[in-house]
């Protein structure tokens, strides 16, 4: 009895080390294996015990779309050139990416495909822009960014520019967070009204030419200008909470109520930035204030009549 048990001992000794040494082993394949099968094998890792973030770079809407499907925890995702989608691309839940260029200067595009929001923010997902132009091709109809209820969206650099909405919210439509500290929401049109100014009295959609608020949406830093409206708010149209701490609202151009339209029943806090009065019809209306729009209207009256007696002589 004591033979056995002392031999039993011996050989259980022996295969510990071997038996521990094989584990540790397969976890650092393993692990080496996860790694180096992320796109292009580059990344970096953080050191972190909560989470390993990645850092990728896609030329392809395939290599896009897979990079963000697979993605876990947070990840950085390098535009090589421009991508042109043919869907609209999902941010989903415990979905953290981070969209930016791989470039000196200037941006990369992700270009959006027809009749469909370029990005969609889905409950519990968070999307940053930090370095790329979100926009759609000349006579492409699409919103830019869409943040649906519980989402978050985070930008700090880039532009949201170009899209075309035939409903509200043409550059952004929010009704989840949305925080901008820098970049650019431009040129987007929230159907537009060609004959706006000559359409006097006329009903028309589409509201926020640049942001449709309905959640919260914080705004301290960037510019949201150039941006058109067929109806009211064609730089920010507030039903939810808006809060202004820095910033620039300018030549925004609209049917009625250009710049920002803070809805009844709905808050606007500014404490910073700079609102421009922009060219629209009836005014700039911030709380029921109006805002130089009508002095805007006519002035443009005065010139379009200068320009015809000059025409007569």
């Amino acid at each position: 009895m004591n033979i056995n048990t002392k031999s039993t001992f011996r050989v259980s000794r022996r295969k510990l080390p071997l038996i521990t040494l094989l584990v540790a082993g397969v976890l650092i394949v393993s692990l080496f294996v996860y790694i180096f099968t992320v796109e292009n094998n580059r990344f970096f890792l953080k050191d972190d015990s909560v989470y390993v973030e990645l850092e990728v770079y896609v030329t392809t809407e395939t290599e896009l779309v897979k990079t963000i499907n697979n993605a876990r925890g947070a990840i950085v995702i390098n535009l090589d050139n421009d991508i042109q989608l043919t869907a609209s691309l999902n941010i989903t839940a415990k979905k953290e990416i981070t969209l930016t260029s791989n470039r000196t200067t200037g941006f990369y595009k992700l270009i959006g495909a027809n009749h469909a929001s370029t990005l969609i923010v889905e409950n519990n997902g968070v999307l940053r822009l930090a370095g790329i132009v979100v926009t759609h091709a000349p006579d492409v109809k699409g919103r830019g960014v869409t943040v649906n209820p519980g989402g978050t969206l985070f930008m700090n650099d880039g532009e949201i520019s170009g899209n075309t909405e035939s409903a509200n919210g043409g550059g952004v439509h929010n009704m989840g967070n949305f925080t901008m500290s820098g970049g650019k929401i431009s040129s987007n049109v929230a159907f537009y009204y060609t004959a706006f100014i000559r359409g006097w009295g006329q009903s028309s959609n589409g509201y926020g030419g640049g942001v449709y608020n309905g959640g919260v949406f914080v705004l301290s830093g960037g510019e949201i200008s150039g941006n058109t409206a067929g109806g009211r708010g064609s730089g920010v149209y507030n039903v939810g909470t808006f809060e202004m701490c820095g910033g620039v609202i300018s030549s925004n151009n609209s049917y009625v109520d250009g710049g920002v339209y803070n809805a009844p029943d709905s808050t606007f806090d500014k404490d910073g930035g700079v609102i421009i009065s922009d060219i629209t019809v009836v005014g700039v209306m911030i709380g029921g204030s109006i805002i130089m729009g009508v002095v805007t209207f006519l002035l443009l009256v005065f010139k379009k009549k200068m320009r015809r007696r000059v025409n007569v002589v």
